[in-house]
């Protein structure tokens, strides 16, 4: 037979079934030798596809069946993940990302990590306050508490808790209206805000200074989120405050300024 290792032992022909002789080089065959000859039955089982990029390969009706892919994924998004010629491979990539700190802002993309950018402003523009960020909003504690007013329909006054200090006049958001306050609305600006941008400093009396640069939302509010009042009770309140005011205005003579309106 042609899978016997044959042998001559004290003069006789011995003839040995040798399996080694029938390996046909399938990993999900159990190959062996008989007296008919070389069989290779089919066996169950992992085995290697050859693929380094695969997973879980199996033995099936006597073929090695390819798994799933290789899991690369090292969860940084600062990455490319790949498997290539058997391996993964992690290629830096550029852009934006999170380092998970709500306080920063800009975070990018360097050399495969993500790096912190910089620290979110929360300057409020008052000398007498400690601004900080905790869980990503802005703190102002210190001073005096003040409550911001309106000083038309489209404008702000938050007066200074700071004692001698101006206060602080904002224009509000195109598309949002100033009520108790706060400008609501919808804010079609893009700035999120809901607040508008700084336009000049004053003490309410309608003396004001230009400055340049607006500091970041003084009383922290953001569109439709008006101290205490949720954004459906703020709209049926702008169009009521509006009314009145126009009811106010007629009776008030030409020229005369009334900043409480």
């Amino acid at each position: 037979m042609a899978c016997t290792a044959d042998s001559c032992a004290a003069g006789t022909c011995v003839h040995q079934g040798d399996d080694v002789q029938c390996d046909d080089g399938n990993p999900c065959t159990a190959d062996l030798c008989d007296k008919a000859g070389c069989k290779h039955n089919n066996q169950d089982g992992a085995c290697d596809d050859g693929d380094g990029c695969t997973v879980g390969s199996g033995c099936k009706d006597g073929t090695c069946v390819t798994g799933s892919a290789a899991r690369c994924d090292d969860e940084n998004t600062c990455t490319q993940d790949a498997c290539e010629e058997g391996g993964c491979v992690h290629t830096p990539l550029t852009g934006t990302c999170s380092d998970g700190d709500p306080c920063t802002e800009g975070d990018y993309c360097a050399q495969g990590q993500c790096l912190a950018g910089k620290d979110k402003d929360c300057e409020d523009g008052f000398v007498c306050t400690n601004d900080r960020c905790e869980g990503g909003e802005c703190e102002h504690p210190g001073g005096s508490p003040q409550v911001p007013v309106c000083k038309s329909a489209s404008s702000v006054f938050m007066p200074s808790p700071c004692p001698g200090e101006p206060g602080q006049l904002r224009t509000c958001s195109a598309g949002t209206t100033c009520v108790d306050g706060v400008c609501v609305g919808a804010d079609t600006s893009g700035s999120g805000d809901g607040q508008g941008s700084l336009g000049s400093l004053g003490d309410g009396s309608g003396t004001t200074t230009t400055k340049s640069q607006a500091p970041a939302n003084p009383s922290g509010c953001s569109a439709g989120a008006p101290l205490g009042f949720g954004s459906a009770a703020a709209a049926a309140l702008t169009v009521a405050v509006l009314w009145l005011r126009r009811r106010r205005a007629d009776r008030i003579p030409t020229g005369v300024q009334s900043w409480g309106r």
